[in-house]
């Protein structure tokens, strides 16, 4: 059983920080009780913003396996953030994401 996990950056203009931290966070909290979610953390990164631009967030979700990841993209509560995200155009934008996990020992 191999776990799956994501680094996400999300940029979010300052105009629509507060849909973001109701639509984001209503996902964040949900997902954590997934029984399939190992970890669930998103942080803001002030040091990367520049005046005038975007808040910057780094999302880390951690899952068991592939299906459990599979399961939380199905999730209502995903399915809500998505579709808010998807409304916002390039307001909400998802950069990137790191889904490489370092080896085991």
């Amino acid at each position: 059983m191999a776990r799956e996990g994501r680094l996400i950056r999300v940029e979010v203009a300052l105009t629509h920080l507060d849909g973001f931290m109701e639509y984001f966070g209503h996902n964040l909290r949900h997902s954590r009780q997934e029984p399939g979610c190992i970890q669930f953390r998103a942080a803001r990164s002030p040091s990367e913003e520049k005046e005038g631009g975007p808040a910057i967030f780094h999302v880390w979700e951690e899952f068991v396996d592939e299906a459990a990841m599979r399961s939380h993209h199905a999730s209502a509560h995903f399915q809500r953030w998505s579709a808010w995200r998807a409304e916002q155009g390039d307001a909400v934008v998802r950069v990137g994401q790191v889904t490489e996990l370092w080896p085991e020992d």
